[in-house]
């Protein structure tokens, strides 16, 4: 076949050529792909519609409505083709309810959009609008939006009733509306529209994932969507196929989770129960009052947990709104456990198949840490630690000393990530002494060590013995030299003093280079101006340096450094 005769062929939409181009993944899963071959002319979207139908996951970024009208006319003319849909409406994730008024407006707009949109594809509108005809057909089975207001939520997921026999997974990441009159310490009060109705209907769901960041504080407390104890019992009962459910859980909450959790499909592989504000990491310091956090232990104690009877359970998440108590019962059957808060690890010593635990151990005595040896499978084991953290029993605070305590277990376990962070909130500033070499020591003694931050008050000394973790890949630390020695502070110190910080500074970063593994840094260098150092960063300042920044040169002064340095730094993401 002669050249022209092949190109001949391939433009022919109904061609073999041009059903084999549509059938590679490549290709029908490209979204930039199909928007340009759905551009050519009417015969080939049309073809493209047909071999490529229920294939193509598609989002969006919602940040005008301009935008979002025009994605949601593309959606309701190529909706056949649709297996998935993702938008986000909202960047304030990190801070999940004080949203700016300009920008709630336009996430107010942009969910009544989509929601519209939602309810012509789906045919939810009673009648179907002229538009609907040309949508009757959709392959949809999946749903995501982050960034949405709680209030809102509940109607978003309403305009999918049309297609809710048929969606597998729904996901709806919410945000709390701020009352502005009362300022921005309490959010607007909500009643959930319609109660329970919205997810009835949505029989075939296998993964099911209602998540706002809970923040065990009294001012947020209450705000979930939909009430537990209201919606999701009779909801969660009839979706037998579901494999995935994750909920947000706060204080009030206990009763219902206590009537839910028998109502959870026998089928249930993950489950998480809660999720902590400002951050989805393992590590992170947790946002909650004394107050609140007794008042959540209480209603713990109260209302245990009682999941041994899902024996497909294979993985679970408690955030520190859920924590873990004496008489909490865990199915056996689970491989992976994520524990924000512990107060106990009676209910983990029987689990003899776990192998991955992330586990925050400051409200354990260090004594009772090393009960962990028992669980001979384990292969994976995260441990973070928070300076001036409330306790419960022994003590109120964690300090150096019990940090050093619990460390001798360490060797004993198979530890592949260590987090240490100051206080926050209430007790940032807590009782706990800078990280000393004795426990660096103990670090090195973890071959597994892959994962360490050190949010962390930090001694020159100890960096010798960091650059010593050989197996590190991720490094994360806070060593504010530069607002130390070159912002406002610097005219405090002597020249030798300024002299030797620059030497110091240096060895570490060419200590950090030399680490065979790591790839990946952050290291807070100006904590006035939230700027760090990555490796790709830091690797181009030794570059530029050049023989002049070796270790003991002296020939470098710290405001030398710091002007070479600061342009390849970057803003730090808390």
């Amino acid at each position: 076949m002669g050249p022209n005769r092949y190109a001949a062929t391939a433009s022919d939409p109904e061609s073999e050529a041009w059903t084999t181009i549509l059938s590679h993944p490549s290709v029908a899963q490209d979204p930039l792909v199909v928007c340009k071959l759905l551009q050519v002319s009417r015969r080939h979207a049309a073809a493209v519609h047909e071999q490529t139908a229920g294939r193509l996951a598609v989002q969006l970024s919602a940040d005008t409505l301009a935008r979002t009208q025009q994605f949601v006319a593309w959606v309701l003319r190529n909706s056949i083709i649709l297996h998935d849909i993702e938008v986000v409406l909202s960047a304030a994730d990190a801070c999940f309810w004080r949203v700016p008024t300009a920008e709630a407006a336009v996430i107010d707009a942009v969910t009544a959009a989509i929601g519209a949109g939602l309810a012509t594809l789906a045919g939810t509108t009673h009648p179907p609008p002229p538009a609907a005809a040309a949508a009757a057909v959709t392959s949809l089975r999946g749903f995501t939006a982050r960034g949405v207001f709680t209030d809102s939520c509940s109607s978003l997921a309403a305009s999918l009733q049309g297609v809710a026999a048929q969606l597998t997974h729904l996901e709806l990441g919410m945000l709390l509306r701020m009352q502005h009159d009362q300022g921005l310490g309490a959010p607007a009060q909500f009643t959930p529209d319609p109660p329970g109705a919205t997810l009835a209907g949505m029989t075939a769901l296998r993964s099911l994932v209602l998540h706002q960041p809970c923040n065990v504080d009294s001012n947020v407390a209450g705000a979930t969507w939909p009430l537990l104890q209201d919606v999701l019992q009779d909801c969660v009962y009839n979706m037998k196929q579901l494999t995935r459910l994750e909920l947000p859980v706060h204080m009030e909450d206990m009763a219902g989770l206590q009537h839910l959790q028998q109502c959870l499909p026998a089928g249930l592989q993950e489950l998480q129960l809660g999720a902590d504000a400002g951050s989805e990491q393992d590590e992170g310091a947790i946002a909650f009052g004394v107050i609140e956090g007794e008042e959540v232990l209480q209603g713990r104690q109260q209302y245990p947990l009682e999941l041994s009877h899902l024996t497909a359970l294979t993985k679970l998440t408690l955030s520190a709104s859920v924590p873990l108590v004496s008489d909490d019962e865990l199915p056996a059957t689970l491989l992976q456990l994520r524990l924000r808060q512990c107060f106990d690890l009676h209910p983990l010593l029987g689990l003899t198949k776990l192998q991955s635990l992330a586990l925050r151990p400051s409200t354990i005595p260090p004594r009772r840490l090393q009960d962990l040896t028992q669980l001979t499978s384990l292969t994976s084991v995260k441990l973070f630690y928070e300076g001036g953290y409330q306790q419960c029993g022994e003590f109120t605070h964690w300090s150096i000393q019990r940090l050093n305590e619990s460390a001798a277990v360490w060797i004993q376990l198979p530890v592949v990530s260590l987090g240490l962070y100051e206080g926050s909130g209430p007790y940032e500033g807590g009782v706990f002494g800078p990280l000393t070499v004795g426990l660096t020591k103990q670090m090195q003694k973890l071959a597994g060590l892959t994962s360490l931050t050190l949010d962390w008050p930090l001694e020159h000394a100890v960096f010798a013995g960091i650059g010593q973790l050989t197996h590190l890949r991720q490094l994360s630390l806070h060593w504010g030299w530069y607002d130390e020695y070159v912002g406002t502070r610097w005219t405090e110190h002597t020249a030798e003093q300024l002299a030797n910080c620059a030497d110091a500074v240096l060895h570490v970063m060419h200590g950090f280079a030399a680490l065979p593994h790591l790839q990946e840094l952050c290291w807070l260098c100006d904590e006035d101006r939230d700027l760090c150092l990555s490796l790709e960063g830091l690797q181009q300042s030794l570059e530029q340096l050049g023989p002049r920044g070796a270790p003991g040169s002296m020939q470098v002064s710290i405001h030398e450094l710091a002007a070479l340095v600061e342009p390849n730094m970057e803003e730090y993401e808390y």
